[in-house]
């Protein structure tokens, strides 16, 4: 399992290296400049993370559901997908008119209405595509879901490429950029089903309104974990906009550090679904997930803490190369992000354990607590520090739900979680970040690229080191992994 684990590791982060950047940097950030801080956040950034509030409706917890379920009884696939398939149509519907309806009684103008709508749209096709990626993974077709992830990216990265350079007279408009994404994840959905086909065949689709009881009583508590966690990752661009008088244009500043953020956290989160799946399956034979979850949790925590390391000196750089724009205070905003990166890539691994190891009621109380704590600290920081005390809330926040989820996985899950191994993880983070801040006041700025980046390697030696002791870092035992599964 763990063999399998590397090898799709190694497929996922090639090929999200290799898209995600891309389309962040060359299609994301060209069509923010294009378009504005104003026009970005208050017309797009803002109302994707409105729509999002109200994901709760449009997937009721039928992915995470489905990647435990099938993997726990793959048999049960021709069984679930007709009747989940049906249930997540009418899901849709309610999803869509629970958005427009009440962003109507909002206020709206007609032109955002129509924005909304279609990003709505685009929402439940995600949620489609993430189902069909949640059974094929659960299928144990690793490889094929870890090329799916990024294939909607790829091809809006040709549509956007198309429009933007290959038509240079073109006047790019907030819409174009939405229906760009409505043919990509079309075409990716097309993919997906044709992997699914051969499953497909013979299978009846019908409404069992039954069924349909039967399974939103059994994915409630899956639903419960994607609201709140919706919520404590969400809310914040749409309190931006309500909050302050000029929130379109902070709203935009937001949404550009967030986008930035929100690629460090897809290979995460893309990380963690991989992981469901092989954690329920080793539940389902018997055998302790610790090993996995020391190699996964290990891994994103130097990746995290790393990355977090070698940004942060040159957030003001960064942005200012990216964003036409530009102030010191869309660089502030960044770094804010930037260390709220290592805590949220931990709680991807900790939430994806719980999921597995049937916690979801436990998981669902966490983000519950993390998602108010969000809009208190939101509302409290937002009107002084603006887009930055969004940011602040967003690290508070994160590094509160690492701590009580590693308290929870102690308590609930895994008992080998011990002080000694906890203490590892904060060692190396205070050893490295205070050796950072001393490289940066001594060393001058037009060497702290260098510096930072050589410190960083050796912190990511110190880290293997620090876990030299363990069975799964040995190298021996390593090269035992490559060669067959354990």
């Amino acid at each position: 399992m763990k063999r399998e684990f590397l090898i799709n590791i190694a497929i996922l982060a090639t090929a999200n290296l290799l898209i995600k950047p891309l389309y962040v940097f060359g299609i994301d950030r060209t069509v923010q400049n294009l378009l504005g801080p104003d026009v970005y956040g208050g017309a797009y950034s803002a109302l994707l993370s409105y729509a999002y509030l109200f994901a709760l409706l449009n997937d009721f917890g039928i992915q995470n559901f489905t990647a435990r379920e099938i993997s726990h009884q793959p048999s049960a696939f021709a069984q679930y997908f007709p009747h989940l398939l049906s249930l997540k149509g009418i899901l849709a519907i309610l999803y869509m008119a629970a958005v427009l309806g009440s962003a109507y009684f909002l206020g709206l103008s007609p032109s955002l209405l129509v924005n909304l709508a279609l990003l709505s749209f685009n929402l439940v096709l995600i949620s489609f595509l993430f189902f069909f990626r949640s059974n094929i993974a659960a299928l144990g077709h690793y490889r094929v879901d870890s090329l799916l992830s990024v294939a909607d990216k790829f091809w809006l990265i040709t549509i956007m490429a198309f429009l933007i350079w290959g038509l240079p007279s073109f006047e790019l408009k907030v819409h174009h950029f939405i229906l760009a994404q409505t043919l990509s994840i079309f075409i990716t959905i097309g993919i997906a089903l044709h992997v699914l086909v051969p499953q497909l065949r013979g299978m009846r689709f019908s409404l069992s309104l039954p069924w349909v009881w039967r399974l939103l009583r059994k994915s409630l508590p899956y639903a419960a974990v994607l609201f709140f966690g919706t919520i404590y990752t969400r809310v914040d661009s749409v309190m931006l906009k309500f909050l302050l008088p000029d929130g379109d244009y902070h709203a935009g500043v937001y949404a550009a550090a967030y986008r930035l953020w929100e690629m460090l956290n897809m290979f995460a989160f893309l990380f963690a679904s991989l992981l469901l799946p092989m954690f329920a399956r080793l539940y389902r034979e018997g055998k302790s997930p610790f090993p996995l979850f020391r190699l996964g949790a290990g891994l994103l925590w130097m990746i995290g803490l790393l990355t977090a390391l070698v940004c942060f000196p040159f957030r003001h750089i960064i942005m200012q190369v990216l964003y036409t724009h530009f102030t010191p205070y869309w660089g502030e905003v960044w770094g804010w992000l930037l260390w709220s990166f290592p805590a949220s890539a931990l709680s991807y691994v900790q939430g994806a354990l719980l999921l597995a190891a049937g916690k979801v009621r436990k998981a669902s109380m966490l983000y519950g607590i993390a998602a108010f704590a969000n809009i208190a600290l939101n509302a409290v920081y937002i009107p002084v520090f603006k887009a930055e005390g969004a940011a602040l809330a967003t690290l508070i926040t994160q590094l509160a739900v690492v701590v009580m989820g590693f308290y929870l996985l102690r308590r609930e899950v895994l008992p080998e979680l011990d002080l000694r191994y906890l203490c590892r993880f904060c060692a190396f983070g205070i050893a490295t970040t205070f050796a950072v801040w001393i490289f940066e006041q001594l060393i001058p700025q037009s060497h702290m690229l260098i510096a930072v980046c050589a410190l960083s390697l050796a912190g990511g030696f110190s880290l293997l080191w620090l876990y030299s002791e363990t069975k799964s870092l040995k190298w021996k035992y390593w090269l035992e992994m490559l060669k067959k599964d354990t």
